[in-house]
Order: structure tokens, then C-alpha cells, then sequence
């Protein structure tokens, strides 16, 4: 199946099983904010490629102004999946305490953000 954006956004949140969110590869387009926090065994965003635009902000607390947050997953190795997005990024961007983090590859066509917080990734090189 096809699923042509998220014009409310997408947030993957708090799951301690989830291993894998391949299942949303019918996602294409725009979103308007991605949160990806607390998924104790997510160890990529596989799944995740078909995103091509992060046009928006959350408004929810503790999350408002996140257009892009990825924080809390001490498995996730790789954000590669994110490679499709493009363009501006209106809102924050928050990449931290994701312990096992190597690389920010995926994100080499976003050309300016709102803001920006890379913090706590201990493996990130």
C-alpha cells in the first residue's frame, strides 16, 4: 500500500520491543514532524525511506518546535533511512542519547534547520 505523507506527523515512541518499522514503507512524501524516542531494540529506521520532507513543527509538550528528534533509542546504529529527506527543516533537529550511534549519514541533503542539538550519542565519530 501507498500512504501519500503524514500531514499530522509521525511519532514512534516509547515501544521496548519494536525491532523494526519496515512495515511503513508504504510512506511516501511529506511529513510534518518525525519523533523517534525511547525504542529500546530499534537498531535502524529502516522503513522509513520513502519520507522526502519534514515541513512542519509538533506541538506537543516536552516535544514543541521538534521537527526532527531521534533521542533515547540505545540500540539504533543507523539513521541511513532518513537519506530521502531534503530541503529545509523549519523546526529543531535533535539527535541525542542514542548510544550506539555512529554516523549522521542519511542526513547529507537537508540543507538548514531551525536549530540544531547533537548531544549525548557516545559512539557517534
Amino acid at each position: 500500500h501507498h500512504i501519500s505523507g503524514a500531514p499530522g506527523g509521525l511519532m514512534i515512541s516509547g515501544n521496548s520491543a519494536l525491532e523494526s518499522v519496515t512495515g511503513l514503507r508504504g510512506l511516501h512524501g511529506s511529513v510534518k514532524y518525525l519523533l523517534v524516542d525511547s525504542n529500546m531494540k530499534l537498531p535502524t529506521l529502516e522503513g522509513l525511506e520513502g519520507i522526502e520532507a519534514i515541513d512542519g513543527m509538533s506541538l506537543y509538550d516536552g516535544n514543541a518546535n521538534a521537527s526532527l528528534r531521534v533521542k533515547g533509542n540505545p540500540v539504533l546504529r543507523s539513521m541511513a533511512a532518513l537519506r530521502n529527506v531534503q530541503g529545509s527543516i523549519l523546526g529543531s533537529v535533535v539527535i541525542e542519547e542514542n548510544s550506539e550511534l555512529v554516523s549522521l549519514d542519511g542526513m547529507q541533503q537537508i540543507t538548514d534547520v531551525g536549530s540544531l542539538a547533537i548531544r549525548g550519542n557516545t559512539q557517534l565519530l
